[in-house]
């Protein structure tokens, strides 16, 4: 694998890592998990974290999304100037596909050739994010592409799976609708890292073809919350 600079924001969590295509390299990471503070923190984590690896990246990656509007926004408009102004590939991975490679570092469970794996996030109240992998000689394969539904959906989708199957979502997802799925859901704490593995001999297939006009994978239109009183309520009552 090249030299590759890893961008996650697409939840809480703010994520920078460089992997280097030498197996002897230590990864260099820098990491916030206290809160969303991706503006403030992205710009100064990508800095120290090519100051210190002491080269220039071959490339760009960013968790592209579904997950929380405003972390996508910031993170793959990070990556897409990195990528233009350091004249850079930038290639694109899936949030649901993120979470389901963590399974892969588990010996046990990447022995079990032909287990499905459901990559499950919270989308928003009583909709979840669903995507459908196998595992086929040792490495995840997409059988479904990320999609959208209702909790009651998803949860129909996992309970009519006939084949060994497990449901596997981050460990800072602790929503309701995720664990109303009916189905017993193992925690992971994603990390940049396993991606090396995955993108080792398929690096061009999550390349962004056209880098001006690539959008994050939302998947559903952002709604506002509306408030419970205006500012001009507040200051009546």
């Amino acid at each position: 694998m090249q030299d590759i600079l890893f961008i996650d924001t697409y939840g809480d969590s703010c994520n920078v890592t460089f992997l280097t295509g030498h197996s002897t390299d230590q990864p260099v990471e820098r990491s916030d998990r206290n809160g969303r503070a991706h503006a403030r923190l992205l710009a100064v984590f990508t800095d120290e974290i090519i100051h210190k690896a002491g080269c220039k990246p071959k490339g760009i990656a960013v968790i592209a999304g579904p997950g929380s509007y405003t972390g996508l926004r910031i993170g793959v408009s990070t990556a897409k100037g990195l990528a233009w102004s350091m004249d850079l590939p930038l290639y694109a991975i899936s949030s649901l596909l993120y979470v389901a490679q963590q399974v892969v570092s588990d010996d046990d469970l990447v022995k079990k050739n032909g287990l499905t794996v459901f990559s499950v996030l919270h989308a928003r109240k009583d909709e979840v994010f669903l995507a459908e992998f196998k595992i086929e000689k040792g490495t995840l394969v997409r059988s479904a592409e990320d999609q959208a539904l209702s909790t009651e959906e998803a949860s129909q989708r996992i309970s009519m799976m006939a084949d060994e199957m497990i449901v596997v979502a981050p460990e800072s997802d602790k929503s309701d609708e995720v664990d109303r799925l009916g189905a017993k859901v193992i925690r992971v704490q994603p990390s940049l890292f396993n991606l090396g593995p995955l993108l080792t001999n398929q690096l061009e297939s999550y390349r962004v073809q056209h880098l001006h006009s690539f959008e994050p994978s939302y998947l559903k239109e952002f709604a506002a919350r509306k408030a419970a009183k205006s500012v001009f309520e507040k200051l009546m009552f």
